[in-house]
């Protein structure tokens, strides 16, 4: 956590380094901090399905179902494998068993 933490002073606009910090904290169940790290790491690099699904699991930590559904659906609609896919998918479907409030 440190090392990224030091990284991402350095480097404030690289994705991979915004990305790994975001989930340094997710990995710790910070979502709420993990969130605007991720948020911005999707959209430093907005054709990363990778970084998209991160985004989304910080939303689902962070109980925002609805907006980590929307960012699942468009994700997994799209013909690109990525490492991740398959945890996508049964995060959406997760979601999508939950009773709407």
């Amino acid at each position: 956590m440190v090392h990224a933490k030091r990284a991402n002073e350095l480097l404030p606009e690289n994705a991979v380094i915004i990305n790994t910090l975001g989930l340094a904290y997710l990995r710790r169940g910070a979502a709420d901090e993990a969130l605007p790290h991720l948020k911005k790491a999707s959209q430093l690099n907005p054709k990363s399905p990778y970084y998209r699904y991160h985004h989304a699991r910080a939303l689902v930590e962070s109980g925002q179902t609805e907006a980590a559904r929307k960012i699942l659906e468009t994700v997994l609609a799209e013909p690109v494998q990525f490492f991740g896919r398959g945890a996508a998918m049964n995060l959406l479907s997760s979601i999508s068993e939950e009773p709407e409030e």
